[in-house]
């Protein structure tokens, strides 16, 4: 995956991130995990949160937001790969998921980003 958000209104403090899981039956379905977090409020102490650490330490190394706010640059995700590995501290079953972020600056809901997995519990 690659991502180039370019930042009209510098520099950006207020920043919101959604993070959802979801799990494909005959449809998607929310799945165990909807949190809304202050980004910059997460930067200041990763270990706080859990769920957003586990997506956060797989981004960081394919990016450059890897620090507290405010930005005053683009924000650029460039070769990100999602893979199993990522979800192995979670107990999830085997199947289809979805996993969506949706990302607010000044309170206003800016961009989101879906991305589809099969869970393969043989490999883990």
């Amino acid at each position: 995956m690659d991502i180039h958000v370019r930042a009209y209104q510098l520099p950006v403090n207020n920043i919101s991130i959604n993070l959802s899981l979801w799990h494909r039956t005959n449809s998607f379905q929310p799945f165990l995990y909807n949190q809304t977090y202050d980004y910059c409020k997460f930067m200041k102490n990763p270990t706080r949160m859990p769920f957003v650490k586990i997506f956060f330490d797989a981004i960081k190394r394919t990016s450059n937001i890897n620090h507290t706010c405010p930005y005053n640059h683009d924000l650029i995700v460039k070769g990100f790969v999602m893979n199993d590995s990522m979800f192995r501290l979670l107990p999830l079953p085997g199947g289809t998921y979805m996993f969506k972020l949706r990302v607010a600056t000044l309170n206003a809901w800016r961009a989101e980003v879906g991305v589809q997995f099969l869970l393969d519990l043989k490999s883990k």
